[in-house]
């Protein structure tokens, strides 16, 4: 059973936009079930590579399209994608000395900071996320 599911009060109502907030659930659940069952600090590597290189894809794309259709929020929101690749780079630097604990508090905020993020920052932008 996957740690957080996908649902229509998720869906801001653009296909690609909502195609890789789904990839970026799944990535979260893989995680989700990796927990004890590997190292902390391989199954944190794996998923911060996993998340690193999928969300600056889906924050490009977001941002390309917020420039695109002249958000006046743009620089906002970017802000806010900043502050989360720079999360995981500091993530990167202590990987070799979490442990499960860790992980499941790391699991915790990447559930309540996407699903926030989706409903209360990408939700009032979604005319402007139109390809």
């Amino acid at each position: 059973m996957s740690l957080v599911e996908w649902d229509d009060s998720l869906a801001i109502g653009v296909k690609l936009i909502d195609k890789q907030h789904k990839e970026l659930f799944r990535i979260i659940n893989s995680f989700s079930e990796r927990i004890g069952k590997e190292d902390p600090s391989f199954t944190l590597k794996v998923t911060l590579d996993s998340l690193k290189s999928y969300a600056h894809y889906h924050f490009t794309t977001e941002e390309k399209l917020l420039q695109k259709n002249r958000c006046p929020l743009h620089f906002r929101h970017q802000g806010m994608h900043a502050a989360f690749a720079g999360l995981v780079a500091k993530l990167e630097e202590r990987q070799d000395s979490i442990d499960r604990k860790g992980l499941l508090e790391l699991q915790a905020f990447l559930v309540d900071w996407l699903t926030t993020h989706i409903k209360k920052q990408d939700m009032p932008l979604r005319a402007y996320f139109a390809p």
